[in-house]
């Protein structure tokens, strides 16, 4: 254990109010060229393992993510929820999706619930920051069954997406219906998704005036399943593994090599040098399925191999040093004040996630807490997490509407103790209960309609069957 001594920091959140106001430095404003906003496109893979990249050691070919991290940082310690909506809600909006009840668990289908409209969203900000072509291609997870749910009612003007998640790759379909839409009417484009995706972002790139600034949020369906690889066999060294395994590796490099056809289609149209291009997985790997490396734990979880997922920033003309990796602490919810830093706003917004854009353009660390909320499984159990920089508070407990009392807690310090194999709570009794209490400020903004559990039949749609899963209004 490292002689450190605790102190009890005051985060620029206000008593469980953990707003942020995004305030641009001048370091971060002499980064910008005038008149030239960078463009930003966000990749985020699903259910990728934090081993499971060539950077990190992986067998699975990933030329074009390992690319990434060369030209600018691993992010060593991005952080994300245990399972997808919340990830996806948080970055949309920066705040904690326990806010407006989509923390505890996913979208099922056939659920009469979605992504508030009352949220400022990434691309509503970056609409006001003069970005007037905004495109999310891929999967969307955020509530389907009413139009004010969809992209377009979120500030995207262009959306080629599946509205739920694991969806067929050869058919699109989900509950016997096909899920693939183009600004929110049934698409038909054939093929396999994966390459639907790329297609469509090659499309969107296409139709951008090159000297005009885009956003573009490529959430890849992959490697989530169904475990269907388009030909299962492009990872060779993989010949030993079991099916889905061997599936699973062959969607990551199919994945890979789409990312390679849009950074190829930005080198084209000389618009590569001026891109933010970040790279993240929307929460840890399948346990004994994906390569979570040497962290604990896999999706679902509270430990790190549940939400601290692999990741990598670059921008060419922005992000001086390049193939470091950044220790600093970011979550999903960060991302959003984050690339408003990069690209010099001075619009403020009052948001749970910080602006972190002077640690990455300096390589330098800024203090910086991350809560985890969890509550999606059959046994009515939370899981729940604050990390405040290297120290590590975890809670597992039943949730209030469990009829039985059971609670237990755990201190790690990760930079001592990636693996979480020692709890020192003993230790530390200060830290413990300081954590403790910072973790139930934030669990005290849980709005009470929280999203259903998955096996829960609340907010489900009555009728089962949803004709190409189009909302009725």
């Amino acid at each position: 254990m490292n002689n450190w001594t605790f102190q009890l920091v005051q985060l620029p959140f206000s008593l469980g109010l953990a707003f942020c106001s995004i305030l641009s430095s001048n370091f971060v404003k002499a980064q910008i060229k005038k008149d030239q906003k960078p463009n930003i496109i966000v990749i985020v893979a699903d259910d990728l393992g934090y081993g499971d990249v060539g950077f990190q050691g992986s067998a699975i070919p990933t030329p074009n993510i390992d690319e990434i991290a060369k030209n600018g940082y691993i992010l060593n310690r991005f952080y994300a929820a245990p399972v997808c909506s919340p990830t996806r809600a948080g970055f949309m909006t920066g705040n904690y999706p326990i806010r407006f009840g989509m923390m505890r668990a996913v979208v099922p289908p056939n659920r009469l619930y979605g992504l508030p409209k009352e949220q400022i969203t990434l691309p509503e900000a970056l609409k006001v920051e003069g970005y007037a072509h905004r495109a999310i291609i891929g999967k969307w997870h955020l509530g389907s069954r009413r139009k004010k749910w969809l992209p377009l009612n979120h500030g995207y003007t262009h959306s080629v997406v599946c509205y739920n998640g694991a969806v067929d790759y050869f058919t699109q379909q989900r509950e016997g219906e096909r899920d693939w839409h183009k600004n929110e009417k049934p698409n038909p484009d054939q093929g396999y998704t994966t390459d639907l995706i790329e297609k469509a972002s090659l499309d969107f790139l296409d139709q951008v005036p090159h000297n005009e600034p885009f956003l573009l949020y490529v959430p890849f369906t992959a490697p989530h399943s169904p475990f269907q690889a388009k030909i299962q066999d492009s990872v060779t060294s993989f010949h030993n593994e079991t099916p889905d395994r061997k599936a699973y590796a062959a969607m990551t490099h199919g994945m890979d090599k789409s990312i390679g056809e849009i950074v190829k289609k930005l080198k084209q149209t000389n618009r590569y040098k001026n891109t933010i291009i970040l790279f993240f997985s929307d929460n840890g790997g399948l346990k004994n399925l994906a390569d979570n490396g040497e962290l604990r734990g896999g999706k679902f979880d509270v430990y790190e191999g549940g939400i601290r997922t692999v990741a990598a920033i670059q921008w060419i003309d922005g992000i001086q040093k390049k193939s470091v990796a950044l220790d600093q602490p970011i979550s999903y919810v960060d991302v959003f004040p984050t690339l408003l830093g990069l690209i010099g706003s001075t619009k403020k917004y009052e948001k749970d996630g910080r602006n972190l854009a002077p640690a990455i353009l300096r390589d330098s660390i800024m203090d910086n807490e991350v809560f985890t909320y969890f509550d999606q499984t059959k046994q009515k159990e939370e899981r729940l997490a604050l990390i405040h920089n290297d120290w590590k508070y975890i809670e597992i407990r039943n949730a209030p509407d469990n009829d039985e009392q059971f609670s237990s807690s755990f201190l790690y310090n990760l930079k001592d103790d990636i693996d979480e194999t020692k709890d020192i709570k003993k230790d530390y009794p200060e830290i413990h209960n300081h954590l403790k209490q910072r973790l139930e400020n934030y669990y005290s903004l849980k709005q009470k309609d929280q999203i259903s559990r998955y096996a829960d039949s609340i907010h489900f749609y009555e009728n089962t069957k949803i004709p190409l899963w189009q909302p009725e209004n």
